[in-house]
């Protein structure tokens, strides 16, 4: 049985949304009178009584009365009207599916789409030319020299894009180029500028025996990414060096895998007899005769290519049948080069920058988009690498190079990941170890600079931002979203535990400078169409806590394309052998008729998100640097569980103007981190090693755990000619890193631990304590960010149950709570504070999110003055009216303690009420979302049936045999009658499991739900009499496309349960005021403006009261479905005493 009172615990610490607010999102309304019809003149003699007795004990008292300024909801301040109403630069994006050009064979539908996005209440969207779905026969449609990217009709499309957003006031990101990753149809494999691979073929020879021919024919590549181009023409192979030397061991494994059988070898060496042979091949001819020493054991002979990958777009991978994106056929660029950013520019400059576009770019233009770094090798290289790297690491790496074959990834520097390996040394020692690393670090360089950082500069030449998701390659994820504007994670590649690889790319967003991180979210393996918005929203949290504050959904599809059928064309569904993923949201599907209430949330959590510089508790160092390749890298949650936040700080970042250390914190100005952490690095390089102790001088705390480092890496030597040289170089490094980390375990403010359980305690022992700081461990993630006016706070329960959580947030002034889901901004009346920090105890459902913001002055658009409360046994006080008001479930006395050390008694009458609407006769009116008669030649053809059902109770309409296929909208209706409502009442509606979006109305009075505890505050919408509620409940297609003609073409999913599957509950509280109004006249004559910097009294618990009997609810009346409750308010208004604690 559910108590009358609501027992979230924002009763405890927030302000009940009735005329309390400091800004609504335009919803706020005067709340109608309560008048007690059946209590009468009677029940005011009895209140005039009560309320006289109460005034003379307040007076007697003498102490200050707590109320609130207001700034009006026609003139908020400017921080309150923002969240209540952010920009389009805030609001969520939308990833907009083309196939090609095509979009303009109907560019009605183009523009009727992107208003589509507007009236949603999206803030933009990225064009991408995407459309993996297409099979390779309706392909061929898709002829690229009229539809491909960069054509007439292309640009044509981009404009009318551009022109209708700038109509709808959207912001439009441009993808570099068609699918990913950056391809140029401007050169072939073999020209410079495109991506090139070292390969490698080898050959065992006995003593005495010959190798004699052509190099690339007797030693041609063992692995190559492409064999040929597309049109057949063959890929040539560049020989760079041919070596030979002793072969000690030689072994090869069969792997079987679902594309066929491969055979890796594994080939051992000595390392002090490599030759090198090069120059005895023939320039002219390229061939080379060598024999094997009679008397020596077997040799190995390497020979050493580099040649180009052959890579075309990610779509075409091994597909040769399906039509190019572009004319001629595109292949990917060199990333590692600055000739291949540069053929991309050169395009765009060329073919797509015309005059109009620029002018619109100007207008509503925000960022130019790289998708994922998927790039296709069997080793990473650059025609430039041996200059490079001689030039950036001081020695010659082509005796090395049979060495870094196969480094294609951050988990490929190892030397165990070699295919040709030094028998004698272990990987602790190996000089290939060193190599390796050294050449992933050049590897690593030469794409920020060349590539991220060249197209970043041009992207700010027209006004642009650059957007990327820079985590494949092995490289510096962190780094990079220190250098581009906008870095990017996705919540498919990452998954739903990969919150770590957000992690490395916020370090780089926030020690950059920059304020934004993106998410490709939504998309999900097998869930078209059946993708719901909890699901995804809990996604979205999750990644929000992990740093991300703006989301990219993933997507919208344009709804024609050859070959597409019913509801329309998606870009990767069907595919995969079913659903394909990520779904293509829009006004094909029922729940976009609720999409606004959705928008509204994400847009407003992400004007908190990017409000002022993320604050960050710990930077946890890292060596292993690649965002992908580390998705879950610290495992222990007794850190985050303790509250602390924490960020991967990579080698890049420690280069940076900002990696600076002042005040004992690291980069003040951004995310001021307060410790770091190396935890189990056996290598480290010399230049992080004394910048280690450089931040601990400086007075940064810093804990090691495990092992502190022993070995170096990847630094540079003065020269190396021999191997000897380059191992006796790294001998020394690691004599000097002894040094260097000696004196950092010796300093007062370095602590070395055996493990990572020890590490919250030890950081407490350090004075370092988190911003958000947990009274008892809890799965609540947090974010904190801060400027000047305020701090602000994200909380997400990252857990699939419901938590309390008492927490002390840092910051000076007022706490108030900001919610998404309405707009509205009020103020907490009941916390402690000290002056540097409030502690409240919030209550936060699964996976649901609390926004609490902390300000002196009215940056939040209202200051509360005079006392607070800091402990009440009432089940909660809280501001309405700019008032402190007690509720109470039940009659009783309730003691509140002000921040004064004051305690109030108040005496509350009545009781609220808990009235279960679900078995009220309710009607259902359910639209029907089902294939037109024409869809097989109209993909938009949506047929809509509507079905009026009567219901005894409320249940999801798919429990009804009749509708149980049925995906659309079901709108549920229902009255009730108060006999009689009055402000001494707050109100809450809770509707539980409802599938999938729900929207709510009372009396005629739009009221936002909270999607994840399906609750809203309704007091506001209640009047004497009936009052009506309706529920307007949005499906997936989900049921319908599995019982349809098209489940062949999608597969079958399993059913959903449309509607509201749980109970549909009122629950209302009583409410009295803690002063009257002449009390406050006469103590604010002598009341200060400001609450005091610290609290005298306890917090207890508001869960004291035990429960009272139901209100009795009587008789319900034929079809209407009236309800008759009867709320005994009449003694609602409060009998006060007071007393001042001893102090």
């Amino acid at each position: 049985m559910q108590r009358a009172v609501i027992r979230d615990k924002r009763f405890r610490a927030t302000a009940v949304k009735q005329n309390n607010l400091c800004v609504t999102a335009g919803r706020a309304q005067t709340q109608p009178a309560f008048q007690n019809k059946k209590q009468g003149e009677k029940t005011m003699k009895k209140r005039n009584r009560l309320l006289a007795l109460g005034l003379a004990l307040a007076l007697a008292a003498g102490t200050t009365a707590a109320q609130f300024t207001t700034v009006s909801a026609e003139q908020p301040s400017a921080y309150a009207a923002g969240f209540a109403n952010p920009g389009s630069e805030i609001k969520p994006k939308l990833r907009y599916w083309w196939p090609g050009a095509y979009v303009m064979e109907n560019p009605d539908e183009l523009v009727r789409e992107i208003r589509s996005m507007a009236e949603a209440g999206y803030g933009g969207f990225e064009i991408a030319d995407v459309w993996d779905s297409i099979s390779n026969e309706d392909s061929h449609a898709l002829d690229p020299e009229i539809y491909g990217y960069g054509t007439e009709k292309w640009n044509a499309a981009v404009k009318l894009a551009l022109q209708t957003a700038k109509e709808c006031g959207l912001k439009v990101d441009l993808t570099i180029g068609p699918h990913w990753p950056a391809v140029s149809n401007r050169i072939t494999p073999n020209d410079e500028g495109a991506a090139k691979e070292l390969a490698y073929g080898t050959a065992i020879l006995e003593p005495g025996e010959t190798i004699d021919g052509i190099v690339n024919e007797i030693l041609a590549p063992k692995s190559v990414t492409s064999s040929a181009m597309a049109n057949g023409d063959a890929i040539e192979n560049e020989l760079i060096a041919l070596q030979v030397v002793d072969l000690d061991e030689h072994s090869e494994t069969v792997n079987e895998t679902p594309w066929g059988t491969t055979v890796s070898t594994l080939d051992k060496v000595d390392f002090d007899s490599m030759e090198q042979i090069t120059p005895l091949v023939d320039t002219a001819t390229g061939t080379v005769t060598w024999t094997a020493p009679e008397d020596g054991g077997q040799k190995l002979v390497v020979a050493t290519y580099q040649r180009g990958t052959g890579q075309r777009n990610n779509m075409l991978y091994n597909n040769n049948e399906k039509e190019d994106v572009m004319s001629p056929d595109a292949y990917v660029v060199d990333h590692l080069d600055e000739q291949g950013a540069q053929l991309v520019i050169d395009f765009w400059e060329d073919t797509l920058l015309d005059d109009e576009i620029i002018q619109l770019l100007a207008d509503v233009g925000g960022a130019i988009f790289e998708d994922s770094l998927e790039l296709r090798t069997v080793g990473y290289w650059t025609p430039d690498m041996l200059s490079e790297f001689e030039s950036r690491m001081g020695y010659d790496l082509t005796p090395y190079l049979p060495y870094v074959l196969g480094v294609n990834g951050a988990n490929t520097v190892k030397a165990s990941s070699s295919s040709i390996q030094i028998t004698s040394d272990t990987e602790e020692t190996s000089i290939v170890a060193r190599v390796r690393a050294d050449f992933q670090s050049v590897m690593d360089d030469l794409y920020l600079e060349n590539h991220i950082q060249k197209l970043t500069d041009w992207a700010h030449s027209h006004g642009l931002e650059y957007r990327a998701q820079a985590y494949g390659l092995g490289i510096d994820s962190a780094k990079a979203g220190a250098i581009a504007d906008i870095i990017e994670g996705e919540s498919l590649a990452f998954g739903d535990d990969g919150l770590d690889a957000f992690r490395y790319l916020a370090a780089g967003r926030d020690m950059g400078g920059n304020t934004v991180m993106s998410d490709e979210a939504g998309a999900y393996f097998g869930g078209a169409y059946s993708t719901t918005w909890k699901q995804l929203l809990s996604t979205l949290n999750k990644n929000y806590a992990a740093g991300v504050n703006q989301m990219v959904i993933h997507g919208y599809a344009y709804a024609y394309a050859p070959g597409a059928q019913w509801p329309g064309f998606a870009a990767f569904s069907p595919g995969f052998g079913g659903r394909g993923f990520a779904e293509a949201w829009g006004d094909r599907q029922p729940t976009w008729d609720n999409m606004a209430d959705i928008s509204s949330y994400i847009a407003r959590t992400q004007y908190v998100l990017q409000t002022g510089a993320n604050k960050v508790d710990i930077a946890i160092y890292e060596s292993e640097r690649n965002a992908q390749e580390h998705l879950q890298n610290y495992t222990d949650p007794s850190l985050g569980q303790a509250g602390y936040t924490y960020q991967f700080f990579t080698d890049g970042l420690f280069e940076l103007d900002s990696a600076s250390v002042s005040g004992g914190v690291l980069n003040a100005d951004g995310p001021a981190y307060k410790a770091m952490v190396v935890r189990d690095e056996d290598c480290i390089t010399l230049d992080v090693a004394n910048k280690l102790v450089e931040y601990a001088k400086a007075g940064l705390p810093i804990v090691v755990i495990g092992d502190a480092p022993s070995r170096t890496v990847t630094n540079p030597v003065t020269s190396a000619a021999t191997a000897q040289e380059l191992y006796a170089a790294y001998e020394q490094d690691n004599a000097k890193l002894q040094t260097v980390i000696s004196e950092l375990l010796s300093l007062p403010n370095v602590k070395q631990i055996a493990d990572t359980a020890e590490l919250p305690a030890t950081l407490r022992g350090m004075q370092v304590t988190p911003a958000a700081n947990y009274a008892a461990a809890s799965n609540i993630m947090s974010v904190h960010r801060a400027d000047t006016d305020a701090d602000y706070y994200f909380l997400y329960n990252n857990s699939d149950t419901d938590e309390s959580l008492t927490v002390t947030l840092t910051g000076s002034g007022i706490p108030y709570e900001l919610d998404p889901w309405t707009g509205e901004i009020a103020p907490i009346a009941t916390y402690q504070t000290d002056g540097s920090a409030v502690t409240l105890t919030l209550d936060i459902t699964a996976e649901d999110t609390r926004i609490i913001g902390i300000a002196q002055g009215d940056h939040f658009g209202c200051q509360p003055e005079g006392e607070h409360v800091v402990s009440t046994t009432a089940d909660a006080v809280v501001y309405q009216n700019g008032k402190l008001v007690v509720q109470a479930s039940q009659p009783g006395s309730y003691e509140t303690t002000l921040s004064d050390g004051t305690v109030v008694t108040t005496e509350v009458k009545g009781a609220g009420v808990s009235l279960d609407l679900t078995n009220l006769p309710w009607h259902l009116s359910l639209e029907s979302w089902t294939a037109g008669d024409n869809a097989k030649t109209d993909v938009r053809d949506m047929k809509k049936t509507v079905f009026e059902q009567e219901l005894d109770s409320l249940v999801p309409w798919t429990s009804l045999e009749a509708f149980r296929a049925v995906s659309g909208i079901g709108t549920y209706t229902t009255s009730f009658t108060l006999d009689s409502w009055d402000t001494s009442q707050s109100a809450e509606l809770s509707l539980q499991d409802v599938c999938d979006t729900v929207h709510l109305t009372v009396n005629g009075t739009e009221i936002g739900v909270n999607q994840f505890t399906g609750k809203a505050d309704i007091a506001k919408a209640l009047r004497s009499g009936e009052n009506e509620i309706i529920v307007k409940v949005a499906s997936t297609l989900n049921n319908m496309i599995n019982n349809s003609e098209f489940v062949d073409y999608y597969t079958t999913m399993p059913e959903q349960s449309y509607g509201v599957n749980g109970l549909a509950t009122l629950t209302t509280c009583q409410q009295a005021a803690l002063f009257s109004e002449q009390q406050e006249s006469s103590s604010s004559e002598s009341s200060q403006s400001q609450p005091s910097s610290s609290d005298s009294g306890q917090p207890s618990s508001s869960d004291g009261q035990s429960q009272g009997e139901d209100n009795p609810v009587t008789g319900t009346a034929g079809m209407a479905g009236i309800a008759f409750v009867a709320l005994l308010t009449g003694a609602s208004l409060a009998v006060i005493s007071r007393r001042r604690n001893k102090q």
